[in-house]
């Protein structure tokens, strides 16, 4: 902030402030250098908004994405693990079964329906991720 206002820039941002009875508070804000003829900064001006209410708000968003994803990682780790399982032993069974025409019919039936579980919960975790992301910008 400093080094953009002292280069005679206009500097805005989202400040921190401390109250006198400890609290803190957050001011969006806009200072501008004030110079004088000759170009030299005299004073700067300050424009603030108090947006303690947005910031509470971003930090209650920011959680709840936490806690989704969270819940998402416990989620598609529950789920891809039996389906990793399933997936590796229908392998073996097609390798060991293959003149059994019955067995492999069900494999197959197995092996895609783990393989369409296992496409649902990546589907969901990159959705989950991209939510969280766009909801941080």
């Amino acid at each position: 902030m400093w080094e953009t206002i002292e280069s005679s820039e206009v500097w805005k941002g989202d400040l921190k402030n401390r109250a006198k009875d400890g609290s803190y508070y957050w001011l969006d804000t806009v200072i501008i250098p004030i110079k004088d003829a000759d170009g030299s900064i005299q004073q700067y001006f300050s424009l603030r908004t108090l947006i303690n209410d947005k910031k509470a708000a971003e930090e209650a968003k920011n959680q709840r994405i936490h806690e989704l994803e969270e819940l998402l990682y416990m989620l598609s780790h529950e789920l891809r693990l039996p389906v990793a399982n399933i997936l590796g032993i229908s392998k073996i069974f097609e390798k060991y079964f293959e003149e059994q025409e019955l067995l492999i019919e069900l494999l197959y039936f197995i092996k895609q329906s783990a393989e369409s579980l296992d496409e649902f919960t990546r589907k969901i975790t990159l959705y989950v991720h991209e939510l969280g992301k766009n909801e941080r910008k």
